[in-house]
């Protein structure tokens, strides 16, 4: 059942879903006049889904089209073909040494996809183990991977061109909000055999990535996309066992959600959702297809983060705004390590006053001053937009 011809998506934006799904089931995709080409191209850049676009539509694209995308499908096998490679030997490396690991997200998913370099990624993620984290580090410096420690539990290099990032843990504690949560993701490795993750356990890490882009920066149509991959292509699942689990961790609703936009987006037949769930699929429909890849707020709303910000956590709004200003103007030190030219906090936390020195100096001298503004302006958000997000989360289980 589809309810888009009732939202507000343009005729440009339901020919881009419908490739894209075409895509999904293998299908032609049928040639449609009056359609924007610049703006169809301009949204699968947005969303990372180039390959996908020229795949499906190649014969009748426009030339000027068809010829730089044809380039960028090209190089994005390129690309596939020596980030698999440079996988492969880091994965020899870290077997040879008896470190244990695992990869997550787009490596995994890509080897489902129809075409697996239609599955772009700016990184691969390693996770290894705590103990092993100084020693797998150590390795790939010996072995050319120059790379920096860019948070306590992440550690990224660039070799070739592209990029990786060793993880010694899956999920932030800060993202985890009860315990059941916290007892799940605590040994990913048990979940792990021959240095592969468990597609089950996989799929719940999945909707818990998708959660922390909605209530950051964010979220793009292509998650949802790789959630229909794995629906549609993935080995049986035991969804039984899934269920259980996402119902101790109070992810069910939410979970739910996200099985309704798929089915909305790409007709999987996943379940039958009511008129009341539908209410909600508009605004989100909207935020998503308009909001680029990780929900690129700046493209469709510039306070996204902001309002998410108000609505977390309890406590009356101008307790929350006063909270935020602070913590704009002060980082936390997490935060601050991360920061881009602050990578001598993590072995100095006591320096972390002279970063917030640094901070206020940029913000006050730089010429571009958009980060100056917004680090006050995010306390000014209307209390009836606020409010406006918070039915909306609360609608989808967050």
């Amino acid at each position: 059942m589809s309810f888009r011809n009732e939202f507000r998506l343009t005729d440009d934006e339901q020919f881009f879903l419908r490739l894209v799904s075409d895509y999904l089931y293998q299908r032609d995709t049928v040639q449609t006049d009056m359609i924007n080409w610049s703006k169809v191209c301009d949204l699968a850049q947005r969303h990372n889904l180039d390959g996908i676009l020229f795949y499906q539509c190649k014969k009748f694209m426009p030339e000027l089209y068809r010829h730089i995308f044809e380039n960028r499908f090209n190089s994005s096998i390129f690309l596939y073909k020596q980030r698999v490679a440079i996988e492969k030997r880091i994965e020899r490396l870290f077997q040879d040494n008896r470190i244990k690991y695992f990869l997550v997200k787009g490596t995994i998913i890509a080897d489902l996809y129809p075409f697996s370099p239609c599955r772009t990624m700016g990184d691969s993620d390693f996770i290894v183990q705590s103990d092993d984290m100084d020693k797998a580090i150590d390795l790939l410096n010996k072995h050319g991977c120059r790379g920096r420690i860019t948070s306590k539990h992440e550690w990224g290099c660039d070799y070739l061109g592209l990029h990786f990032e060793i993880h010694d843990q899956l999920i932030k504690e800060s993202e985890l909000i009860n315990q059941h949560q916290r007892n799940f993701f605590s040994n990913p490795f048990s979940y792990v055999k021959d240095n592969d993750i468990d597609l089950q356990f996989h799929y719940i890490f999945l909707l818990m990535h998708i959660r922390k882009h909605i209530i950051s920066s964010g979220i793009g149509l292509r998650q949802f996309l790789d959630l229909a991959i794995i629906l549609r292509y993935a080995p049986q699942m035991d969804w039984k066992w899934i269920k259980e689990q996402l119902k101790r961790m109070r992810l069910e609703k939410f979970s739910r959600s996200c099985l309704v936009i798929v089915e909305h987006f790409f007709g999987l037949n996943c379940l039958d959702y009511s008129p009341k769930e539908n209410l909600w699929l508009e605004d989100l429909e909207t935020m998503i297809i308009r909001g680029g890849v990780f929900g690129d707020s700046s493209l469709f709303d510039k306070d996204y983060f902001a309002k998410n910000r108000l609505i977390m956590g309890k406590g009356p709004i101008w307790i929350k705004r006063i909270i935020i200003l602070f913590e704009n103007l002060y980082p936390s030190y997490q935060d601050m390590c991360e920061y881009q030219g602050n990578h001598f906090l993590i072995k100095h936390k006591f320096l972390l006053p002279v970063a917030w020195v640094k901070r206020h100096f940029v913000l006050l001298f730089r010429k571009n001053k958009s980060t100056t503004r917004k680090t006050i302006s995010d306390v000014f958000i209307y209390k009836e937009d606020i409010e406006q997000r918070r039915r909306l989360f609360k609608s989808i289980g967050l």
